[in-house]
């Protein structure tokens, strides 16, 4: 591979140089093979999964756990982090070769980033550092046969994906341990550091769906709806959290309260918005119906938490959410 160097003596160019469509014309027009890491590549963050900021603390936390469950959890609730969190110059290099194989290699647990990617940014294959299970229930620890995936086996993934003697085509990194796999492609970009907006959530091509039917965008809030009566003052709660998000898609629903105390600063930020005007109420003078006035006071407090309402319905939600559940 002819390696051209970057700005701060980087050894391969920036990911703003990479022209897809240049690659196509030298491909005689074939579908092109991308292949890119997650964290730091794909998404802004370096660690985008805030558990793993200490080593091994993302894999142990798993540690008893039914594989299943980790999977219905990567589902239902990662999602929400992962969107918020896409880096646009690699995005951009990574939707235009939408037409070719899209490949991701990370040292994240696969099965806590496989769902993301494949159901969100359409990823064709994902490789990433596998879970050690007995008896269907995760150790805690990764699997001995590859270890957790950086450096070199990142490379042999992608020879494992590619097939020996092929070369994708574009190579997306933004490290140092990730020159090893990006060096097998024929075109080679890092990802900066610099600090970027993310990718917003309504440009990815499937939105995320939170549990209560709306879309989920920064920040991750929970929404209370007062009584209906003529004196509506609505309320909006956003729940802030670094480590352990305490709300759970199956299981026993009242350790939702013990994890999310187990965060090192758990956060409630309570608005209270301005009163209801009596012509948007029921009984107030408005004639409005109930069903009026829930959908404005949700729109209301929707904009202060900088939610998207949609127009899923209560069934809609359920099957969505038990389709990721199980």
């Amino acid at each position: 591979m002819a390696v051209a160097g970057g700005a701060g003596g980087e050894p391969f160019p920036a990911v703003d140089k990479c022209d897809v469509d240049a690659s196509y014309r030298r491909g005689g027009r074939r579908a092109v093979v991308v292949v890119s890491d997650l964290d730091g590549t794909l998404l802004c963050s370096r660690s985008a999964f805030p558990v793993r900021r200490r080593p091994g603390a993302g894999v142990a936390a798993t540690a008893g756990a039914r594989v299943s469950d980790v999977e219905s959890a990567a589902r239902a609730v990662l999602p929400r982090f992962y969107a918020d969190d896409v880096h646009p110059a690699a995005w951009r290099v990574f939707a235009t070769c939408g037409g070719g194989w899209r490949l991701v290699v990370t040292a994240t647990p696969r099965v806590m980033a496989e769902p993301f990617l494949r159901d969100y940014l359409g990823a064709d294959a994902v490789a990433g550092t596998e879970l050690a299970a007995w008896r269907g229930r995760a150790t805690g620890m990764v699997d001995a046969r590859r270890g957790v995936l950086v450096g070199e086996r990142k490379a042999e993934a992608v020879r494992e994906m590619v097939g020996d003697g092929e070369m994708p085509d574009i190579g997306l990194g933004g490290r140092r341990s990730d020159y090893a796999f990006i060096s097998l492609c024929k075109e080679a970009y890092l990802v900066p550091r610099d600090p970027v907006e993310a990718v917003p959530a309504d440009k990815l091509p499937r939105p995320v769906i939170f549990h209560d039917g709306r879309l989920v965008q920064r920040p991750r809030p929970l929404a209370a709806l007062l009584a209906l009566t003529d004196d509506i003052v609505p309320v909006a709660t956003e729940c802030r959290t670094s480590m352990f998000h305490g709300t759970t898609a199956r299981g026993c629903k009242a350790m939702d309260p013990f994890y999310f105390f187990m965060n090192p600063f758990p956060e409630y930020t309570v608005t209270f918005l301005d009163k209801l005007p009596a012509e948007l109420t029921c009984g107030g003078g408005g004639g409005k119906s109930s069903h009026d006035v829930a959908n404005h006071v949700q729109k209301l407090i929707a904009s202060t938490l900088s939610y998207e309402c949609t127009s899923l319905t209560k069934r809609d939600k359920y099957q969505h959410w038990w389709r990721n559940a199980f």
